[in-house]
């Protein structure tokens, strides 16, 4: 190569300049991903065949992951409302635990290396970004990079990370958008630059997309660095800075409620409804709060202590409760107190505001020693906020406190650093590093979690991933979070599903899942075939490893037999529903809707027919293939005096009754497809039996038997 041509391929200065300045840069960058890989090892070496968390939470989350792909590339319906779970009445997901942002994420990881591949590279992603976003932050406070480094190791890999990826629980521990947020925010309220102010109003959506509480710990935050912003200006200048504050807090706002708009309306109006189902109670809330001990035990899940750790941790906590770990780390601690001590002015916002979600994070009612004692927190005035009590673990507000001790940490570090180069006569550069190092290491082997808690899923049987089952699937019993991971491989829609806000299931639904084989007044015995048929619900499994489960399969066994066993393994029991012999309209007791227990002959009548006692109201369904005429048969009786019954189909009266002795009762009925509920209403008001010489209190009407539907000819 001649001299013109070496001079035409060499670097500009310009281009030097940004490669020398990249270089530390891209250290950073591979320091955080070597540490993710050795913080969740042996993840890395399963990425195909290992779950974290799959004794926990994991595999509801797989199965929120496939729904999302499943309802935007498949169904092209909305995500946060399903039928495929809680079949066929379907569930509102607005308020689950869903991670939207990793979700979304991982749909092309889907489409490219399958659901498992994808779930597991988006958990690696989270821990890498959590760290990278609280090193920016910390170097927006200090300038230092080092120093910005173990920020960011002390808050991505905290225990309270550590324990959460754990439980399988990936909107807990994707708290990569909150240092983003801090930094964005802390930048829009101090200079009002555009830029931050769409980088705030990102991240807090960003936030709330992966938890909606992690929104309301950054409301609560703002306010705080509103208050600090506040209070460096002069008073005098106060009512211009609380202008110029309102208008940047407005715009934030607006553009944050425009992003959640779409997510936050519908929670909005189910938070509003009748049956708040997502609240929390002040004494389940009490319950998950942590012990103030619980902050100073060391790392629960470090290979050497963490089983001591952990005896204490449950000591602490009420037996059966799951509280998230709040361990904080002690050289953390350290360095924080070093750079509060040390650079006070800098350090007190900090200070403050850890304090201050630190306390927010031991709930309504301090616990010490493991005892809830008489004395109130600050958090029993965010109980008067509906929109704070549907979170039932206060612990979780400690997040931010690990934010602010990770940025306390990196100036702690700094103030280090220039006390031993002062002390020292060694090179600043040598000693830097060798401190850098100590100091990482220390960190790195307090918080040390190896190995985490991965497993290989559940083994599929091949009649789930065959085609085998063809539409929805009943099984028994409840089989929790492995049924929603089922869903994932045989993609067919189930009774049941794990929700984080479990929403209470309708009358049938209730029916399906509990009251199937169980004896009623519904005449042929059969019936729930003819509703399972309606539903097209063609195959019923059961989880045998279920303590409950022998005795399911023996009722399976003796209504539809051993003939319609399709598959099985040593853990499940695959029966095909038959459909021979089923009537077109199905009738379905609401046993939760107005009726007592049924009451079956006794030895003094053995002839007298199975009934249930109607209390006020009373409510039937009434499910038909086809539209037309349909006559119901009953047998009813009054309880005391002689009363007059009306027949309901919603507010429309569709037949009187007079009910006094025991008699045979028609109703015609012109119903259309599908669920019809009929609501039977005394006029006279039911009477308690006890005031009639009898045990039983419960206000009763009439009694009921032998209800069956005939099949009228259209005109």
């Amino acid at each position: 190569m001649n001299r013109a041509d070496h001079h035409a391929h060499a670097p500009t200065p310009t281009a030097a300049r940004a490669v020398h300045a990249a270089g530390p840069e891209l250290a950073v960058v591979g320091g955080y991903v070597l540490l993710t890989l050795l913080f969740t090892y042996p993840l890395v070496a399963h990425l195909s065949d290992m779950v974290v968390g799959l004794a926990v939470d994991a595999e509801s989350h797989l199965w929120s992951y496939w729904w999302m792909r499943k309802a935007l590339l498949e169904l092209h319906t909305n995500p946060f409302v399903t039928t495929w779970l809680y079949y066929p009445e379907g569930a509102s997901l607005y308020f689950y635990a869903y991670n939207v942002v990793h979700a979304l994420l991982s749909i092309p990881l889907q489409n490219r290396f399958g659901l498992v591949v994808a779930y597991n590279l988006t958990e690696l992603l989270g821990f890498f970004l959590a760290a990278w976003s609280a090193y920016w932050l910390a170097r927006d406070v200090t300038g230092s990079r080092a120093a910005s480094f173990l920020a960011g190791v002390a808050f991505a890999f905290a225990p309270t990370q550590l324990f959460h990826f754990n439980a399988g629980q990936p909107n807990l521990h994707g708290v990569e958008f909150i240092p983003l947020y801090v930094l964005c925010v802390r930048r829009w309220l101090n200079f009002g630059r555009s830029r931050w102010l769409l980088g705030a109003a990102i991240a807090l959506a960003l936030n709330a997309f992966s938890d909606w509480q992690f929104a309301v710990y950054l409301q609560l935050l703002t306010g705080a660095v509103l208050l600090a912003v506040l209070l460096a200006h002069p008073r005098f200048r106060w009512w211009v800075v609380v202008r110029s504050l309102a208008w940047r807090v407005a715009s934030l706002q607006a553009l944050f409620f425009v992003a959640v708009a779409p997510v936050a309306g519908p929670m909005y109006l189910e938070l509003q409804g009748p049956d708040p189902y997502m609240l929390r109670s002040r004494r389940d809330t009490i319950y998950h709060s942590p012990d103030v001990l619980a902050f100073f035990i060391p790392n629960p899940e470090h290979p050497l202590w963490g089983d001591w750790a952990l005896q204490q941790f449950e000591r602490l906590k009420t037996p059966g409760i799951t509280v998230p770990f709040v361990s904080l780390s002690y050289v953390v601690l350290g360095l924080a107190i070093l750079g509060a001590w040390h650079c006070w002015q800098r350090s007190r916002f900090w200070v403050f505001c850890g304090a201050g979600f630190l306390v927010l994070s031991l709930g309504p009612q301090l616990r010490l020693l493991g005892e809830v004692t008489p004395v109130p927190l600050p958090y029993e005035f965010l109980l008067q906020f509906s929109v704070l009590r549907v979170t039932r673990a206060p612990a979780r507000y400690v997040i931010i406190t690990l934010l602010c001790l990770a940025v306390l940490a990196a100036t702690g570090f700094q103030a280090l650093q220039h006390r031993l180069n002062v002390k020292m006569k060694m090179p600043r550069p040598v000693t830097n590093r060798g401190w850098f190092g100590v100091v990482l290491a220390a960190l790195c082997f307090e918080l040390l979690p190896i190995p985490v808690h991965a497993a290989p899923p559940a083994a599929v049987p091949p009649f789930l991933s065959d085609g085998t089952v063809r539409g929805a699937l009943m099984e028994m019993p409840d089989p929790s979070n492995r049924g929603m991971y089922y869903a994932t491989v045989h993609e067919r829609p189930v009774l049941y599903g794990e929700l984080s806000r479990d929403n209470p299931p309708g009358p049938m639904l209730n029916y399906l899942r509990h009251r199937i084989f169980d004896a009623d007044i519904v005449q042929p015995a059969s019936g729930w075939r003819c509703v399972a048929a309606f539903y097209h619900i063609t195959h019923l499994m059961v989880y045998r490893r279920k303590p409950e489960a022998s005795a399911y399969e023996q009722q399976v066994i003796a209504h539809i037999g051993r003939e319609s066993l399709v598959g099985e393994t040593p853990d499940l029991a695959l029966y095909q529903i038959p459909t021979e012999g089923i009537s077109t309209t199905c009738l379905v007791i609401a046993d939760e809707q107005g009726w007592d227990r049924l009451r079956s002959p006794t030895p003094e009548q053995p002839d007298e027919l199975p009934y249930r006692w109607m209390h006020q109201e009373g409510r039937i369904g009434v499910l038909r293939r086809t539209d037309g005429p349909v006559t119901l048969h009953f047998e009813a009786h009054s309880f005391a005096i002689p009363r007059q019954v009306g027949v309901y189909h919603g507010e429309r009266l569709v037949a009187h009754l007079e009910v006094g002795k025991p008699q045979h009762h028609t109703v015609i009925l012109d119903l259309p497809r599908g669920l019809s509920w009929l609501d039977l209403r005394s006029v006279e008001p039911a009477l308690s039996p006890a005031d009639y010489g009898y045990q039983e209190t419960e206000p009763i009407s009439i009694g009921l038997a032998q209800l069956w539907a005939e099949e009228e000819e259209a005109p």
